[in-house]
């Protein structure tokens, strides 16, 4: 989505961060950002069902079934500087 979402040659920074409880990969883009409208329904199926954009809109509803089995998270943050951050927490296995 970043990709698709983000001008031609624009900067797209992904960042992966490991603590001893979880890994956490944060997607920085540039791109038009998600409407006020659609940030409430953005990883619900809701949202899949009734997106207005060329794909069916289940990739974030299908990365947020897949976090919440692994005990994880994902989220959406408007950046201040125009542009979107997803980021989600996998927690690190219990050895």
């Amino acid at each position: 989505n970043a990709i698709k979402y983000s001008p031609d040659n624009s900067e797209i920074l992904i960042t992966i961060f490991a603590t001893k409880d979880d890994l956490r990969v944060t997607v920085n883009d540039s791109g038009p950002g998600v409407s006020v409208q659609q940030e409430q329904d953005l990883f619900s199926a809701f949202n899949a069902s009734h997106t207005h954009t060329n794909s069916h809109g289940m990739g974030l509803l299908m990365a947020k079934k897949y976090l919440d089995l692994l005990g994880g998270l994902i989220s959406y943050e408007r950046r201040a500087e125009g542009g979107s951050r997803f980021y989600f927490c996998i927690p690190k296995p219990i050895r």
